[in-house]
């Protein structure tokens, strides 16, 4: 039984920040809270006090609401994260560090996608995320999905579980009001994102690469593709 939940909470115009509450101490930790008063008004309404700040990366739309957050906290309140760069930061975390959040352990793995190389993005997506088990849930910090769905199809037409997950999306984001399309989870990342398939023919014959390609070859292609896509 998980000691453990997820509370999302919508942000800005298609950001998510989470609660991650311990369901044993009831307590909990604020992940990426760039509305702080959002962020407030969900621990309120879940009972349970924020006992930490955890952020991702330090771009604004994630980092933004830190110290904002804190003038709302008591004073020592931590704030984690692996950049000197993140607003409030008082503990910078390690790779395969263990923080404690009640009875709850949250191990630090590092995935720097998002602002590193081709090379990095291989390691991150591939020799780590890929190793988790296929039914992890993968807590997104954007509602992309659609769109990024719609890339991956025009990669790969005929991928029948990509079609799928398509065409639940879309009906989940034109309910009044949207629903989120998260969770994901590791396995359907291997079916469905392009990134985490690029040592599939399908992929390297849609850019039009040999089956030999190096797959940081394949991974450097396809974001130029989805960059200008």
């Amino acid at each position: 039984m998980s000691t453990y939940r997820v509370v999302p909470v919508p942000v800005l115009s298609d950001n998510y920040a989470y609660l991650l509450i311990d369901e044993r101490d009831k307590v909990a930790a604020a992940v990426d809270p760039v509305e702080p008063k959002k962020v407030l008004e969900a621990a309120e309404k879940e009972g349970v006090p924020i006992k930490a700040i955890y952020t991702t990366h330090h771009h604004w739309d994630h980092a933004g609401g830190n110290e904002e957050l804190l003038k709302a906290l008591p004073a020592g309140t931590p704030v984690y994260g692996a950049d000197d760069r993140i607003p409030g930061l008082t503990h910078k975390v390690a790779n395969a560090e263990v923080l404690q959040l009640g009875s709850t352990g949250v191990k630090v793995l590092f995935t720097p996608c998002h602002t590193a190389g081709h090379v990095l993005m291989y390691h991150a997506l591939h020799d780590v995320c890929a190793q988790l088990p296929q039914d992890t849930q993968v807590w997104c910090g954007h509602e992309y999905t659609v769109k990024n769905l719609q890339f991956a199809q025009s990669v790969e037409k005929d991928n029948q579980e990509l079609q799928a997950k398509l065409k639940w999306a879309e009906e989940r984001r034109s309910q009044e009001p949207p629903l989120p399309t998260i969770p994901s989870t590791i396995h359907d990342e291997l079916q469905c994102n392009p990134f985490m398939r690029v040592n599939r023919e399908s992929v390297k014959r849609a850019l039009g690469l040999a089956t030999e390609a190096d797959p940081i070859e394949v991974m450097a292609k396809l974001r130029h593709m989805k960059d200008k896509w």
